[in-house]
């Protein structure tokens, strides 16, 4: 049984590991293309901005502010 609980604890560890590698490789690339601008030009960098709550730049429409 402990044996299972190590295993599964592992497994998480090594999870959350692969998607905080993946997240930092994505945003280091996208920081060096200055293109978090533009529309995502992958499906992992547009995974990645939904991750982490990345829209653009909202337009002066939106916010109300004057151009």
């Amino acid at each position: 049984m402990i044996t299972i609980v190590i295993l599964v604890a592992v497994f998480v560890t090594g999870m959350i590991a692969g998607i905080v590698t993946l997240v930092c490789v994505s945003i280091s690339r996208e920081e060096r293309k200055n293109s978090l601008y533009d529309k995502a030009p992958t499906r992992g960098a547009a995974a990645t901005r939904r991750l982490l709550g990345w829209h653009g730049p909202a337009s002066h429409a939106t916010t109300g502010q004057a151009a």
